[in-house]
C-alpha cells in the first residue's frame, strides 16, 4: 500500500497541482456524491455510481487546498453505518486504486474518524483527515492490487473478501461520525514498475525533487514543456511500455511507430507512411492513380529498353543483328522475353512503387528456379525447383509475409497468368497470389 497526498507546488502563493494522469490507463473515475466532472488532468469523472444503496450524498462547496480540482473534494458520499463501493473489475492484471478525501464539515481533530478496507485488508485505520492533512485539504490514498482468477492480492498476499461477482469490494467503517469519500480513480498498471505512480505523478517524469515536488529529470526521449515532461518531437507516447518511442526514421511526428503524421525534409506522406518520393505514376501531391502505371507489352520490335526496363546491364546491346550480352534475355515478337541462366532485365533508374500495388505477368515455365522479380529490399517473387511461385514481402513493420502458389508443373508446357497483390497500411501488411488454370496454346 502507498499512502500520500496529491502533490503540489507553491508558486506565487497559489497552490498548483503538478501531477497528471494518463487518461488511457484509467479504468474508471467516479465523483463520489456528485455529478460528472472533467478534471484538469485530461480525464473525466462519471457521476456517482456503484455505491451501496443506504449511503447518502452532499456537496459542501468552498475552497479546497492542495488541488486544482476542488469540485471533486467538495462533494461526498457518506453514511452513519458501514457502506462502500462495489467496483467492476473483470480483467486480470495489476491496478492502482486511488481513494480521494477531504474533510469539509469538521475543522477540529477527533470529530470524524473511520477505517477503510478492501475485503479484510486495512487500507487506512482510524483515519482522521483533519489530523492527517488539515481541514478542507485534499488527501489521496493509493493502493496497488493484483486481480488474478477472481482473487485479489495486495503486497503479494491474497486478500479474503475483496472480490465477488466481478467486483472489487471497498468498505468504510464507522469509528466516530460518518465515514465518507470524495472520489475514486482506478488505474491500470503497477506503481512498482510504472512511472505514472512516481512522486510527481507525471507519466513521463523519471526523477522528482522531493522538496519542491517538481520533476527534475524526464524519461528518455522526453523534455520539460511548461513544467510538464512531454515526449520529444519525432517520438510518441507508448502506453503499454510507458516510454517515449522514436518514430519511423523518415517521420518528424507520429501517432505510433508506423503511423506518421508529418515527414522529415523532402519525404512525402502517403497512407500515413513517409516515403522518399511520390510513387511512380502518382501526382506531385501523391494522389493515387486508378490505372496501370507500368504497362509493357512485347508486340513490337525490341530495342533493349522496354519502358522503365532494359535488358542486362546495357541498353545498347540488344539491337537487331547485335551481339547480346550473356545476361540479356532473348526477345521474341508477340511472345516476350526468354530468360535462361542468369539473364535478367532491370529498371533504367530508381522507381518508387506505391505501398499498395499489384503485378500481373504471363509466364511459360520450362525448367529451373530462381528469382522472377526482386527489390534490393522490400519484396521478392521467386520460383522454386518444384515450380511453386512464392512472394516474400518485408514491410517496415519488421514483419515478413510469404505466400506460395501450388506447384506450376513445367511439363504442362503452357502459358499461365499470375498476379501478385500487395496491401500495406501503417499497422498491417498482407500479400496474396492468384494464378489461373493452365492455358494451353
Amino acid at each position: 500500500m502507498k499512502v500520500r497526498q496529491l502533490y503540489f507546488a507553491l508558486i506565487s502563493l497559489n497552490l498548483l497541482a503538478i501531477y497528471s494522469l494518463d487518461a488511457s490507463t484509467i479504468v474508471l473515475a467516479i465523483n463520489a456524491g456528485g455529478s460528472a466532472y472533467s478534471s484538469s488532468f485530461g480525464f473525466s469523472y462519471s457521476s456517482d455510481i456503484y455505491y451501496t444503496s443506504t449511503s447518502k450524498a452532499s456537496n459542501k462547496g468552498g475552497n479546497i487546498a492542495h488541488t486544482v480540482n476542488e469540485f471533486i473534494y467538495q462533494t461526498e458520499r457518506w453514511d452513519s453505518v458501514t457502506w462502500g463501493y462495489d467496483l467492476p473489475v473483470s480483467t486480470d492484471g495489476t491496478y492502482v486504486l486511488i481513494l480521494q478525501f477531504a474533510e469539509v464539515n469538521f475543522s477540529n481533530t477527533n470529530k470524524r474518524i473511520f477505517t477503510v478496507k478492501i475485503g479484510d485488508y486495512v487500507v487506512a485505520n482510524n483515519l482522521d483527515l483533519v489530523a492527517t492533512v488539515g481541514y478542507r485539504t485534499a488527501y489521496d490514498i493509493f493502493i496497488t492490487f493484483t486481480l488474478s482468477s477472481n482473487s485479489v492480492s495486495i503486497s503479494g498476499n491474497t486478500v479474503s473478501g475483496a472480490y465477488s461477482a466481478g467486483k472489487l469490494l471497498v468498505r468504510f467503517y464507522l469509528v466516530a461520525e460518518n465515514p465518507k469519500l470524495s472520489g475514486i480513480i482506478l488505474v491500470s498498471g503497477d506503481c512498482s514498475v510504472a512511472d505514472y505512480c512516481n512522486m510527481c505523478y507525471q507519466a513521463r517524469c523519471l526523477v522528482c525533487n522531493a522538496a519542491t515536488l517538481t520533476c527534475t529529470t524526464c524519461i528518455t526521449n522526453a523534455s520539460t514543456i511548461s513544467g510538464v515532461c512531454q515526449c520529444n518531437l519525432g517520438t510518441y507516447w507508448d502506453v503499454s511500455s510507458r516510454k517515449c518511442i522514436i518514430c519511423d526514421k523518415l517521420c518528424s511526428s507520429c501517432s505510433d511507430k508506423f503511423s506518421c503524421t508529418t515527414c522529415l525534409g523532402t519525404n512525402v506522406l502517403v497512407s500515413n507512411v513517409c516515403l522518399r518520393a511520390c510513387p511512380y505514376g502518382f501526382g506531385t501531391s501523391c494522389a493515387s492513380v486508378s490505372s496501370a502505371v507500368i504497362d509493357q507489352n512485347f508486340a513490337n520490335y525490341f530495342y533493349g529498353i522496354y519502358g522503365l526496363f532494359q535488358t542486362g546491364t546495357s541498353s545498347s546491346s540488344y539491337y537487331f543483328f547485335n551481339t547480346p550480352e550473356i545476361l540479356d534475355p532473348i526477345p521474341a515478337k508477340n511472345r516476350g522475353l526468354y530468360f535462361s541462366g542468369g539473364s535478367y532485365i532491370q529498371t533504367t533508374s530508381t522507381v518508387y512503387i506505391s505501398l499498395n500495388f499489384s503485378i500481373g505477368i504471363w509466364v511459360w515455365i520450362l525448367s529451373g528456379s530462381g528469382d522472377i522479380l526482386t527489390n534490393s529490399y522490400g519484396y521478392k517473387i521467386a520460383l522454386s525447383s518444384s515450380g511453386a511461385m512464392t512472394i516474400i514481402l518485408e514491410s517496415n513493420t519488421e514483419s515478413v509475409i510469404t505466400v506460395t502458389t501450388p506447384a506450376l508443373n513445367p511439363s504442362n508446357s503452357a502459358w499461365v497468368y499470375i498476379s501478385f497483390i500487395i496491401s500495406f497500411s501503417s499497422s498491417t501488411s498482407s500479400a496474396s497470389i492468384y494464378n489461373n488454370q493452365w492455358l494451353h496454346i
